[in-house]
C-alpha cells in the first residue's frame, strides 16, 4: 500500500475516516465533507506522516460536481495524488482532459489547484500478477501530482450528452455571494 500512497485496509489503520458535513438542498445541491487523514497512518506499520487527508465534494444540479482535497504531509518530499478512474482513455489539453465513455457520453474534468499540478491521463493500473476485476469497466485514469508538503486539489467535473461543454452554472451562495465554475 504505502509504495503507491495508497489508505490501508483491514484494521492495520489508526481510525477510521469521518464524515465531518453534510448539506443539500433537493434539485439545487448535495455536499459532504470527510476526513480520511487516519486511513494513511498506522501504528501497526509505524507510519505517521500524514497529516491531512480530506475531500469536500459538491454536486451541483445538472452535471456538475466539484471535488476539494487538501493534503498535508508531515516532511517535505512526499507525493500526493489526486486520480479519477475512467472508463474509457482521456484526451489531456494543458489543465482540462475530455473522455468520450464507451456508452457515447462526454466528461470534462478541469484542474483548478494546485497551480504547478500536471494532469495526466494513463492507463489503468495492473497489479502485479492480478489483472483488473472480471467485468471491470476501468480502463484508464486521470492523475494530478504535487509534491508540496501542503497542497490543494480542485477539480470540475461536468458530464455531457453532447461532445461540447455547457456553459457552467451560477451558484447562489447566499446574500452578497455568487460563484460560477
Amino acid at each position: 500500500y504505502w509504495k503507491r500512497g495508497s489508505q490501508y485496509t483491514n484494521g492495520v489503520t489508526d481510525d477510521d475516516g469521518k464524515l465531518l458535513a453534510h448539506s443539500e438542498s433537493p434539485g439545487r445541491y448535495v455536499y459532504a465533507l470527510g476526513d480520511a487523514t487516519q486511513l494513511y497512518n498506522s501504528s501497526h506499520e509505524d507510519i505517521h506522516d500524514v497529516a491531512q487527508a480530506s475531500r469536500a465534494i459538491v454536486w451541483l444540479w445538472g452535471d456538475w460536481v466539484v471535488v476539494y482535497d487538501r493534503a498535508a504531509t508531515k516532511v517535505d518530499g512526499r507525493f500526493k495524488r489526486w486520480f479519477l478512474q475512467l472508463t474509457a482513455k482521456a484526451t489531456v489539453s494543458g489543465k482540462r482532459a475530455t473522455v468520450k465513455t464507451p456508452g457515447g457520453q462526454w466528461l470534462y474534468v478541469t484542474s483548478l489547484l494546485p497551480a504547478d499540478g500536471k494532469m495526466t491521463a494513463e492507463p489503468a493500473e495492473k497489479y502485479e500478477d492480478n489483472e483488473p476485476a472480471e467485468f471491470d469497466p476501468i480502463a484508464a485514469r486521470l492523475r494530478t501530482e504535487s509534491w508540496a508538503r501542503d497542497v490543494r486539489f480542485l477539480h470540475v467535473l461536468q458530464a455531457s450528452d453532447k461532445d461540447k461543454p455547457e456553459t457552467p452554472p451560477l451558484v447562489d451562495a447566499g446574500a452578497g455571494f455568487a460563484a460560477t465554475l
